[in-house]
């Protein structure tokens, strides 16, 4: 994901009939676009500028709340979903995480169908709302390996954002 598509969501509100979640302060994408290694490349205090930050956090469920698998409810027996997501759950989350106490649900497991197949494969379907920690932390994964250090080669493509095996196809067709 890159730093615009986060700006982007930004902008926005999510309007939700139970609360309003508005996502207006753009004060978290400043922060993480001032987002530098302190000492010998190391980036220190992440934890307290921006996962204990419940701003941030609503950025990453505006980046997935609109993702079908999240629809899903994960392995708790609340069946728990992103509907009914409330002001309040942002607060708490943030609050165990700088407290170091948040902890993630049980992941639902299932086996589903091969294609043309009478072998299944298992499936893990994680609880949604601990998707929104999980892409608070790839924002800033993302944010510190894709635009800071530059880490990637040009020529690597595995799960990183813009790039996949088409990519990588087309890259070695061209090049």
């Amino acid at each position: 994901m890159s730093l615009k598509m986060v700006e982007d969501a930004g902008k926005g509100s999510c309007k939700r009939p139970e609360d309003q979640i508005d996502i207006s302060n753009t004060d978290v994408v400043t922060n993480l676009k001032r987002l530098n290694a302190h000492n010998d490349g190391i980036y220190t205090k992440i934890t307290k500028r921006f996962l204990a930050d419940p701003e941030f956090l609503k950025l990453a469920y505006v980046n997935i709340k609109s993702k079908d698998g999240n629809l899903t409810p994960g392995g708790d027996p609340a069946k728990v979903t992103l509907d009914g997501i409330t002001e309040k759950w942002f607060k708490e989350s943030a609050k165990k995480i700088e407290l170091g106490t948040y902890s993630f649900d049980i992941a639902r497991r299932i086996d589903i169908k091969k294609n043309a197949s009478k072998n299944t494969r298992a499936l893990t379907i994680g609880n949604p709302r601990d998707k929104i920690i999980q892409k608070a932390y790839q924002i800033i994964l993302n944010e510190i390996y894709e635009n800071k250090d530059k880490v990637f080669l040009r020529c690597s493509h595995g799960f990183r954002p813009n790039k996949s095996t088409h990519t990588a196809l087309k890259q070695i067709k061209t090049e």
